[in-house]
């Protein structure tokens, strides 16, 4: 069997669960302290130098390294070159890595089509993890409601995957599992969450589609417009978790701005950044109009006024709505 285990793909609440979960299954065989979680490093780690790194406590060491390929937010955590040689040649028994890369490959990379080609070798094994699709959807929020002793009507199943879908129609395993909770506590003492639970409990969460309006404005920087657009949407709503529902919008759309603002500038054009982020096409073409209007501090001053707005309100320091109208004062 190989040593070396590959992740890749979006970071979903499906892939983290799973690679939790063989951490879990590595200490239950081998015993606690036998996980090594290797963090964020100035200079990139070489796996030939980590295979003499076994515990003296421990014969078998599971060795986690995240990112092997860097990010839009760190270089490489690997030296590839080495990662290669190091798996052709003859691995220890005694040592074991897990790579989890957090985003999507570009297997244009001669480096990444090296990885792959070691894993057809048998040298390697890779899984890769990605959004869920229409179809896969209602078996995994079934599953999830499963675990709370609920069911959930074939309705509400669809109404709460379109409200937890991606823009492009596939299923943020994040976002289902987060709303699966908040209605599995809302359901107490019920055996069957129905579509109005999930209307009256779970915002959209698109913002290509019910927030759209508000995110123009917002990033375009057109204050009178982003209030008249909130004020809309706050005449619309029906409960204060569509206003936050805007929120974590607004938070994405920053997010994004400022991932793609950081690719740019390190040379990427539009195709490998959508790649890279795992985008549909033509979506970041838009987010690089839309940071324009924005340097990289504000775009980081932003998303910490964000958060400090979503903890206000849920605190109940603010109502929901007005707590966005500061944002329409922010330079």
């Amino acid at each position: 069997m190989p040593n070396i285990y590959f992740f890749h793909g979006p970071d979903t609440y499906r892939a983290l669960k799973t690679l939790n979960e063989w951490k879990r299954v590595f200490e239950k065989k081998y015993g606690p302290g036998s996980v090594r979680e290797l963090p964020a490093s100035p200079e990139p780690y070489h796996l030939s130098e980590l295979s003499g790194g076994v515990s003296l406590f421990n014969r078998v060491t599971l060795n986690v390294i995240q990112n092997p390929f860097g990010s839009a937010e760190a270089e490489p955590a690997l030296d590839i070159d080495d990662f290669l040689q190091y798996g052709q040649g003859e691995t220890s028994a005694a040592n074991h890595f897990l790579l989890w890369q957090r985003g999507s490959l570009d297997k244009r990379l001669n480096a990444v089509k090296s990885v792959l080609a070691l894993a057809k070798s048998g040298k390697i094994k890779i899984y890769e993890y990605n959004f869920l699709s229409a179809e896969e959807a209602l078996p995994f929020i079934a599953s999830e409601f499963k675990k709370y002793g609920l069911k959930i009507k074939h309705d509400a199943g669809q109404k709460l995957s379109q409200y937890t879908a991606t823009p492009d129609g596939q299923l943020d395993t994040w976002a289902a599992a987060n709303a699966v909770s908040v209605l599995a506590g809302f359901a107490a003492g019920a055996n069957e969450i129905k579509i109005e639970d999930v209307d009256a409990v779970i915002a959209p969460g698109n913002p290509e589609d019910a927030f759209l309006p508000l995110l123009r404005s917002f990033a375009n920087r057109n204050a009178a417009d982003f209030l008249r657009n909130l004020e809309s949407l706050t005449a619309a709503a029906e409960a204060d978790n569509q206003i936050l529902g805007a929120l974590a919008a607004l938070f994405e759309q920053v997010k994004n701005m400022l991932a793609v603002k950081k690719l740019s500038q390190k040379g990427l054009n539009l195709v490998e950044i959508e790649e890279s982020l795992g985008f549909k096409k033509g979506r970041a073409r838009y987010l690089q109009a839309d940071a324009q209007h924005f340097d990289e501090k504000e775009l980081l001053n932003l998303l910490e006024k964000l958060l400090e707005i979503e903890y206000n309100i849920k605190q109940g320091q603010v109502p929901a709505a007005s707590g966005l109208v500061s944002l329409a004062a922010v330079k």
